[in-house]
């Protein structure tokens, strides 16, 4: 398809582009003519692109630099931040949910309002967090579901609620890489096999 690099990351649709990132960058396919071009700019340079989510008006891109976002229809990625930094740290997983955007990072668990209401939230350890070493998330209603090295924690930022999922509560490892959110479910990746948690249970009391 003429990628620029095709050890590829991630893929988001948005509309008749399909967004891809790769080890070295980001490129985009024109779906109506199926062209494929680099859509990487000196902002973006070669860094490694792990997690991309759209909206309506922006897409942002999670790298090992940090987080970046293009305000359609321009064509120059910038730089998202805060003054200390934090969203320089690197990206591993982004989820746009309910007009927030969930980053989940290196270290930390990032809250973005998309209406830029809000200032820009992180949850790490000293807030909270039982493992801040972020490798995907996903959110369903009011909670934030993370996988770590330490198996899966449960976080609701508005009480600071917390629990961690392990091998003892029927996990086939405790290295969690990955989520997937199937209705009153969700999908495990763990180094020995997939997972499915009923996280929406009225029996349950934890």
């Amino acid at each position: 398809l003429g990628l620029t690099d095709d050890r590829v990351n991630a893929i988001c649709p948005d509309g008749d582009f399909l967004w891809i990132g790769t080890e070295s960058g980001v490129d985009a396919i024109y779906l109506p003519t199926d062209s494929a071009f680099s859509a990487s700019s000196a902002e973006v340079g070669n860094a490694r692109v792990r997690a991309i989510a759209a909206t309506r008006d922006v897409v942002w891109l999670g790298t090992d630099r940090g987080l970046l976002r293009l305000v359609k229809p321009e064509a120059e990625w910038v730089r998202f931040d805060r003054a200390d930094g934090v969203f320089s740290r690197s990206v591993r997983s982004l989820v746009v949910h309910q007009e927030h955007l969930y980053v989940g990072m290196e270290r930390g668990i990032g809250v973005i309002d998309l209406s830029y209401r809000d200032p820009a939230r992180v949850y790490e350890v000293v807030d909270g967090l039982p493992d801040d070493n972020i490798f995907d998330i996903a959110v369903t209603d009011s909670i934030i579901w993370a996988a770590t090295r330490s198996g899966l924690v449960r976080f609701v930022p508005a009480t600071r609620e917390r629990r961690v999922f392990t091998m003892d509560d029927g996990l086939l490892a405790p290295f969690v890489q990955t989520i997937k959110v199937d209705g009153d479910y969700l999908w495990l990746g763990t180094e020995n096999g997939a997972n499915r948690f009923r996280w929406r249970n009225p029996e349950r009391i934890d």
